[in-house]
């Protein structure tokens, strides 16, 4: 059986909304924002630092330093 033209990229994208979605609950969380200030505080992380969204995002998740909202 061969892999459709474009699965791979559908679940990467799949994969990284749903990395974005997770990222947006925990800065709402931390910050107690709602859904669209907590996409922009993300969007505008991600421009700053030259990355994509879904890169800033996995690294909130993962909770590692210099990404949105972490302070130290």
């Amino acid at each position: 059986m061969t892999t459709p033209p474009g699965e791979p990229r559908a679940r990467f994208g799949l994969s990284s909304q749903r990395s974005i979605g997770v990222a947006i609950g925990i800065l709402m969380e931390r910050h107690g924002l709602d859904q669209a200030d907590a996409f922009m505080m993300l969007f505008d992380s991600a421009r700053e630092q030259g990355r994509r969204v879904s890169a800033v995002a996995d690294e909130t998740i993962a909770g590692r330093r210099g990404t949105v909202g972490l302070a130290g």
